[in-house]
């Protein structure tokens, strides 16, 4: 949808009633009152918002599956499974067709998610590098193992390798998580989540056993725990436990320590050296990346990648590309204009989605209006109350002639202008001296006209804008003069300042 709106510069000129610019000049005040009065000219410009247009690619070429899905916004999508990169995608035909505009502001919305990595199982290791030989009483607890990952999940089991070999006193056997301190990291406070079974419960041979928690708990990335087993019967209640001979396994960048083969422990509770256990995590990660950047000059060229860590609900970002080059039309034609995407993977490889990535782009219809006045400087010098004067010195002709005239409006823009004009209330001590009206005590009163024109139609100022000048082509000029008439009588002779500002928008 196009959005058109008027774009302003105006331009300031200033009267000042101030002796403070003439150093060497005192302001002498008779009985008629007289003060020194100067004028200025300065500028200044503002910009209302321009036109936007958001297109949408028609074309693509790379890895990605369905990309033709990512040329609209809809229920379909683009999508592949990240990597390091993966594969990426380049879309273009986004048929911006700007020839004579101005390109103030280039950006890339992309609307993706992560549909997620399930993590099903995760293989941790642990070795004591010790062998204890005789291990210790059910009433002090053992640190099995301490393990860390580097992306948080949720724990719910722990698998170890055990059976009970005891008499039929059967102690109850504790596997907990536990936060830890210290390096070596050591457990420390309560368990996080456990489970407790009696070891009647337990396996006479060996086998694999699972530990399902009493409740799930979810684990911080980068941070170290410990597995715990522990029991509240009596000695010599022995279970027994050894490590797999199978080699680890890594997944979903967890990490510990490994090992593989060793005896198995002959006492209760005993550490014994190579000792392995097996965690189980459950969930779905969402943490992958998106990147996407542009090029201007057909993929020679690219911006910086825009990288954009993804959830699983579909959000709408944006990519604001209008620093990576001086943005012309042609930059933005077809035949130079792409937007690429790739998707980068952050611990386990996730499908990445990708609904719709048009491009928005900000500019200004046929080039922005522009003016400037000259001469910079008017000096009036001392003026009597209850008189007229003329910037130019005297009374124009009928109609008024450039020669009549002290100011040229320039149109230094590449578009036809209209002008618009008005001017302040005059400000100074006591404030409110001089306000604009109809000449009296309080009043004074500015009158513009301009070349070709009866200066008996010139316009009187207000406060308001109003119409001054309309059609001025664009790099032609317009002289104009005003005609100043000064209150009936002053209260005092301190400097005043009333600003004229000249203002210019599209015709």
């Amino acid at each position: 949808m196009l959005r058109r709106l008027l774009i302003i510069v105006p331009l300031v000129l200033a009267l000042i009633l101030a002796s403070l610019f003439l150093p060497a000049r005192r302001v002498t005040i008779e009985g008629i009152g007289r003060l020194s009065f100067e004028t200025s000219v300065g500028s200044q410009a503002a910009y209302a918002s321009p036109d936007q247009v958001t297109n949408s690619p028609t074309d693509s070429t790379g890895g990605w599956t369905n990309p033709t899905n990512a040329y609209a916004d809809g229920t379909n999508y683009a999508s592949i499974t990240s990597g390091n990169p993966s594969a990426s995608h380049t879309y273009s035909g986004y048929e911006f067709s700007l020839t004579g505009n101005t390109i103030s502001e280039v950006r890339v919305r992309y609307d993706a998610w992560s549909a997620g990595a399930s993590i099903t199982q995760e293989y941790e290791y642990y070795d004591t590098g010790e062998d204890s030989g005789g291990g210790g009483a059910w009433s002090s607890y053992k640190l099995c193992q301490t393990f860390s990952s580097s992306t948080g999940f949720t724990i719910t089991s722990v698998r170890l390798l055990m059976y009970y070999g005891g008499n039929t006193t059967y102690p109850n056997v504790t596997v907990g998580i536990y936060a830890t301190t210290g390096s070596p990291a050591y457990p420390t406070g309560s368990a996080l989540t456990s489970r407790t079974v009696n070891a009647s419960t337990l396996p006479t041979s060996a086998q694999w056993v699972e530990w399902v928690f009493s409740s799930p708990y979810v684990l911080n990335a980068n941070t170290t725990y410990a597995i715990v087993l522990s029991g509240t019967a009596g000695n010599s209640q022995p279970v027994y436990w050894r490590c797999d001979a199978s080699s680890p396994t890594y997944n979903n960048g967890m990490y510990g320590r490994s090992s593989s083969g060793g005896a198995w422990g002959t006492s209760y509770m005993d550490n014994t050296k190579d000792d392995m256990f097996r965690t189980y995590g459950s969930g779905t990660e969402y943490n992958d990346q998106i990147r996407v950047d542009v090029s201007w000059d057909g993929g020679t060229s690219w911006s910086s990648q825009a990288t954009q860590t993804l959830t699983n609900s579909e959000t709408i970002y944006w990519y604001d590309v209008t620093s990576a080059t001086t943005w012309t039309p042609e930059k933005l034609d077809n035949n130079h204009f792409r937007v690429r995407v790739d998707a980068y993977t952050q611990n386990t490889a996730e499908e990445i989605r990708l609904d719709w990535i048009p491009v928005e782009v900000t500019y200004t219809t046929g080039g922005v209006p522009s003016l400037t006045n000259s001469p910079p400087n008017k000096d009036f010098d001392i003026v009597q109350p209850n008189t007229t004067y003329y910037a130019k010195g005297s009374a124009p002709s009928n109609p008024v002639q450039d020669g009549d005239c002290t100011f040229t409006i320039t149109n230094d823009g590449s578009i036809a202008i209209d002008i618009s004009i008005r001017a302040t209330n005059f400000i100074g001590s006591p404030s409110g001296d001089w306000i604009l009206g109809t000449p009296d005590a309080t009043h004074a009163r500015l009158t513009a006209y301009y070349s070709g024109q009866n200066p008996a139609s010139g316009l009187v100022l207000t406060t308001s804008a109003q119409a001054f000048y309309s059609n001025l082509a664009a790099s032609a000029m317009k002289m104009w003069d005003f005609e100043f008439e000064t209150a009936t009588s002053f209260a005092d002779g301190n400097p005043k300042t009333s600003t004229i500002t000249l203002t210019a928008t599209a015709h």
